[in-house]
């Protein structure tokens, strides 16, 4: 099931319940990601009338015939809006030169010389890397 992202702290993650607004924390040791994954969270303000898919990122928890939480995961691909892009970037084997940019979650990732502040891209989280502009 989806669940709004709301913050974490060191040892949980705070998810809210889409339907009933109930608040669910789950330890990091259920998060079947890496450490690497988690800058990528990203909440934003929500209203309580909105659980709309711009309100923030949809984390799902997977569970047992109803019982508690077994796992959590962030979604296959998200949209992120870029902080800044470095000059400088590095040439892969072929195609275009990738330059570091920060995204507004202050999580990084290299994108094409295309990509200006201010744009929003694709990512792809389990690779963390750049797909597309959004």
């Amino acid at each position: 099931m989806a669940y709004q992202y709301l913050y974490h702290d060191d040892d949980e993650v705070h998810l809210m319940h889409p339907e009933t607004m109930e608040e669910l924390d789950l330890p990091f040791s259920l998060f079947t990601g890496e450490k690497k994954h988690v800058p990528f969270l990203e909440g934003k303000l929500i209203r309580l009338d909105d659980f709309s898919s711009s309100a923030g990122m949809k984390v799902y928890v997977d569970t047992v015939e109803g019982s508690n939480p077994i796992c959590f995961r962030l979604p296959t691909n998200y949209t992120y809006e870029v902080e800044s892009v470095t000059a400088g970037g590095v040439q892969p084997n072929k195609g275009s030169r990738l330059f570091p940019a920060v995204l507004k979650n202050g999580s990084s990732i290299p994108v094409p010389d295309f990509v200006k502040p201010g744009d929003k891209v694709l990512v792809d989280l389990q690779e963390l890397k750049y797909i597309s502009r959004a």
